[in-house]
């Protein structure tokens, strides 16, 4: 596997400044290193974080979609989805705020982020 961003809208939805330092830290075993990383971003870490934020707001918790968004959060930026964590975050004041009853459209521009950042990944 080669992360190779190539034009200007893989790097607004990707940093490859942050993939690249991961790749340093991994050293000789960078490449399956960052595949494991990502393949679990990917299969298991972002859909269930997603899943956690709908099902926060359908019941109206506020707290657990602080959370959930805060996770998802945590996750994208550590691969370089800068413009997700950001949303992650406007998700996760939110939530600290206790305002969920606007979160649908927010909710949209997170999934389709994320859809945009699969497809890079």
């Amino acid at each position: 596997m080669s992360l190779q961003l190539g034009d200007a809208d893989d790097e607004s939805v990707l940093d490859r400044e942050v993939l690249e330092s991961l790749r340093q830290i991994a050293g000789d075993k960078a490449e399956s290193f960052l595949r494991e990383i990502i393949d679990r971003y990917l299969l298991e870490d972002a859909p269930q974080r997603l899943q956690d934020i709908r099902d926060a707001v359908a019941v109206g918790d506020a707290g657990r979609l602080r959370q959930s968004a805060h996770a998802l959060r945590s996750s994208s930026a550590t691969l370089g989805a800068v413009t997700l964590a950001n949303l992650c975050k406007d998700l996760e004041m939110m939530g600290c705020a206790g305002i969920i009853t606007d979160a649908a459209p927010l909710i949209a521009q997170v999934e389709a982020e994320y859809e945009k950042v699969k497809v890079i990944l």
